[in-house]
């Protein structure tokens, strides 16, 4: 089921990191730049483009604690083989 995609939150995140569809335009996933990664998404998603400078403002966006938001987006494993599937399935353990 789709969950509600106009305020950030770690099941939206989830969803739309499962969703290619929902991606923002011109998206292509490469977890070794900001700009590749789910914090793009959470930029061009629900910030309006701005940068997203850390992951701590993305942890404050999503109502996370900072050691979460660490743990799960710079701590997943070899970077080269992240998967946005593989975040996904972190936040949904959350």
């Amino acid at each position: 089921m789709k969950p509600n995609l106009s305020k950030p939150t770690v099941t939206g995140l989830a969803y739309i990191l499962r969703h290619k569809e929902e991606w923002p335009d011109n998206f292509e996933w490469d977890f070794s730049h900001h700009r590749g990664c789910a914090l793009e998404i959470i930029n061009a998603t629900w910030v309006g483009g701005r940068d997203i400078v850390t992951i701590f403002d993305a942890a404050s966006l999503l109502g996370i604690p900072n050691f979460v938001a660490a743990k799960i987006f710079l701590e997943s494993g070899d970077r080269e083989e992240v998967s946005p599937e593989h975040i996904a399935t972190a936040l949904e353990a959350l």
